[in-house]
């Protein structure tokens, strides 16, 4: 967010210092401590009021089942495509044993009498 390394906080520390003076910076220290908590308080009651307000919670309940719907689909989707490559893939195999059941195409057996 900020792009604050050691050296930058180093003088910021340095330039308070300067400015407060050694025996006010302990006090320098607690106001800004409390004026920190108090300010953290106040934006999180804030964000805690306005997600009530919108109903945050069930709106996220309400993606993620959307999101779990569509997964499902998806799975669904695919299933089809296989159970559809497999029923091909069954029928490439049953034709050969079906052909094979067939006394006409077995060899040395004479062609099946058809009068009966």
């Amino acid at each position: 967010m900020f792009d604050i390394g050691f050296p930058e906080l180093m003088l910021v520390c340095i330039i308070v210092l300067l400015v407060t003076g050694p025996k006010r910076l302990p006090e320098a220290i607690r106001t800004f401590a409390t004026w920190r908590r108090r300010l953290r308080r106040r934006i999180g009651r804030t964000k805690q009021r306005m997600r009530d307000e919108i109903g945050f919670d069930q709106i996220r309940a309400q993606l993620h089942e959307e999101s779990v719907l569509e997964e499902i689909e998806a799975v669904k989707i695919e299933l089809n495509d296989v159970a559809e490559d497999a029923s091909f893939g069954l029928d490439e195999l049953v034709k050969p044993v079906n052909e094979s059941a067939d006394p006409a195409h077995w060899p040395g057996m004479p062609p099946p009498d058809d009068k009966l």
